[in-house]
């Protein structure tokens, strides 16, 4: 092997790495990225179902209240009566 073709080699060899480190930082940026995303979903998967859980409370209470309000009715309608 001459110097020239040591040379044409180690080049090669080196650009390479180049690319390779390249590719991998493009990845794990990737990756962070996406990490990122699902992390932000998982957020608001967790915020919707807060939600719906103080929408089914106050839907209990309301219910709860019309109840009240219906046995009150009742009564009211037994004195009348």
């Amino acid at each position: 092997m001459n110097s020239l073709n040591f040379w044409e080699a180690s080049f090669s060899l080196s650009w390479r790495k180049f690319q390779f480190c390249a590719t991998a930082e493009e990845l794990t940026a990737s990756i962070q990225e996406m990490t990122k995303v699902i992390e932000e979903i998982a957020i608001a998967a967790n915020e919707g179902a807060e939600g719906t859980t103080n929408i089914a409370q106050k839907t209990t209470m309301v219910v709860e209240k019309s109840d009240e309000v219906t046995n009150q009715a009742d009564v009211s309608k037994g004195k009348l009566g």
